[in-house]
């Protein structure tokens, strides 16, 4: 009976080690982008310059348009083959050559300062989600995208669901509001100083001690 005992002891000694070293359970937290990026104020502030600038910009190619509408009008007021048609015939080709370039020109230009933002962006939020994580003792975040399906054709639902990555998260796992309340008061600067309220993680995020 004794050795009986002892071998029981020896064990469950072995098996207690065995779970001892057992790596702990990773911590996982969850970030949705998408709302990062509407509540973003850098993110808004360029929204609304970018809204500007187009703006501007269809202006101007309005105004290309009206003026190449205009000398069309007064060519074909002209017979064909006078020195008067021909030259606004040419004036014509020249002004419709330079409102397609400009236009060209100013939708690269548009299309570079929309994706110079968002690396911009996306490079403060990698940046805060890191530091959070560390702070909340969380070994992995997670893109968020719980968000409904909205898509009008099947291709469109396909790749949306194909794409998820969260679909479940208890409360508490969410860092998406830490995130935008730290990118936010980082982005204020002098102007509207951060509280170390605004951008510590919420309680229920932080890691027990």
């Amino acid at each position: 009976m004794p050795q009986r005992l002892a071998a029981i002891a020896v064990v469950l000694l072995f098996t207690g080690a065995l779970r001892a070293a057992e790596p702990p359970a990773p911590r996982i937290a969850c970030v949705d982008l998408v709302r990062v990026l509407e509540q973003s104020d850098r993110a808004r502030e360029f929204e609304a310059k970018f809204t500007q600038e187009r703006q501007l910009a269809l202006r101007r190619n309005q105004t290309f348009i009206d003026e190449i509408e205009r000398l069309k009008a007064e060519i074909e007021k002209l017979p064909m083959g006078t020195p008067e048609r021909l030259k606004l015939q040419s004036q014509h080709q020249t002004l419709l050559k330079e409102g397609t370039e400009h236009a060209r020109n100013r939708l690269q230009e548009l299309d570079a300062m929309v994706a110079d933002n968002l690396r911009q962006v996306y490079a403060e939020m990698t940046s805060v989600v890191e530091a959070l994580a560390r702070e909340g003792g969380y070994d992995l975040v997670l893109q968020d995208q719980r968000r409904a399906v909205d898509g009008k054709r099947r291709e469109e639902v396909f790749a949306q669901v194909a794409g998820r990555v969260v679909l479940f998260a208890r409360d508490g796992y969410d860092l998406t509001d830490a995130v935008v309340k730290r990118m936010n008061a980082a982005y204020a600067g002098t102007k509207q100083p951060a509280t170390a309220a605004d951008v510590a993680l919420p309680s229920s995020e932080k890691r027990t001690k």
